[in-house]
């Protein structure tokens, strides 16, 4: 096997899409950061070549954990043992690693045990992707792409979107950065009931076929009233006029959304498992 660390961002890129692209819907969180890098200065890029065939991609944007996909077709035992080799000399302050579930736990025994380190779930996730929404009950209310006038306040409900699905924390400061970036963007939905906006949807990290849906949230006296499920059943409907699939993010801990999102029409398609590491 051969390792390779970039400091190029085009190099990479061209190095690994093709291999991403393998299956896009389920490498949307590393596709979708890739597209949005503009140069790789601070960000760490590797990738690891069997005959010539690129079969593991590794990206991390400090703070936050390495986004890692193996090629499971190959060993992943001796992936993950070649690649914990070369990370240990390139990447030793690892905060943490986000992949497959298989990945990630056996990325973390042993990466803990040769670096005298602990570890914990973050968080056990399902990608879920659709390709055709199902009809569903629409609640009152439509609609609308997120005004600046709601700047603040939906900067508010992203800190408590935040805090309540146990993400890691986000300072004000960069709550009202992102929301601006979104609402500039045009990715953030809000659905509105006459003049007052109950709920919130973004959309995030195109890629070649599909997009990202995230930061879902309603705010507590609007919730039981159906308002998220149907801004994502008709931001999901919109999308795929555009996108061959929609991708989303659900917490295994919370079947309750689980669910919603299976009657919108979204289908489970990997599970993930974020894992922090810290010193004993």
């Amino acid at each position: 096997m051969k390792w390779n660390t970039y400091t190029d961002l085009h190099v990479f890129k061209q190095k690994v899409e093709d291999f991403l692209l393998k299956k896009e819907e389920a490498n949307n969180l590393i596709l979708g950061i890739l597209k949005r890098l503009v140069s790789l200065e601070n960000v760490f890029a590797a990738s690891i070549e069997k005959d010539e065939t690129v079969v593991a991609a590794f990206l991390q944007t400090p703070p936050h954990s390495l986004v890692v996909v193996v090629d499971e077709q190959f060993s992943t035992d001796e992936i993950i043992s070649y690649s914990i080799k070369n990370l240990k000399e390139e990447l030793p302050s690892l905060p943490g690693i986000n992949s497959t579930k298989t990945v990630s736990h056996h990325f973390a025994k042993e990466w803990s045990k040769l670096m005298n380190l602990s570890y914990r779930v973050h968080m056990e996730q399902c990608m879920m992707a659709c390709d055709q929404v199902q009809p569903i009950q629409i609640s009152e209310g439509t609609l609308q792409i997120a005004k600046p006038e709601h700047a603040s306040l939906l900067t508010d409900w992203l800190l408590e979107f935040v805090e309540e699905s146990d993400l890691l924390p986000v300072i004000r400061m960069n709550a009202e950065s992102l929301i601006q970036q979104s609402i500039q963007g045009e990715n953030l939905y809000t659905w509105s009931v006459g003049d007052e906006i109950v709920s919130m949807v973004n959309k995030t990290r195109e890629t070649k076929n599909s997009i990202g849906i995230n930061q879902v949230y309603t705010p507590p006296s609007h919730r039981n009233k159906g308002y998220a499920s149907s801004a994502v059943h008709q931001l999901t409907e919109q999308l795929l006029k555009q996108y061959k699939s929609c991708v989303l993010y659900t917490d295994l801990a919370n079947p309750t959304s689980n669910s919603i999102y299976k009657k919108i029409g979204y289908k489970p398609i990997e599970e993930c498992s974020h894992i922090l590491f810290s010193q004993q």
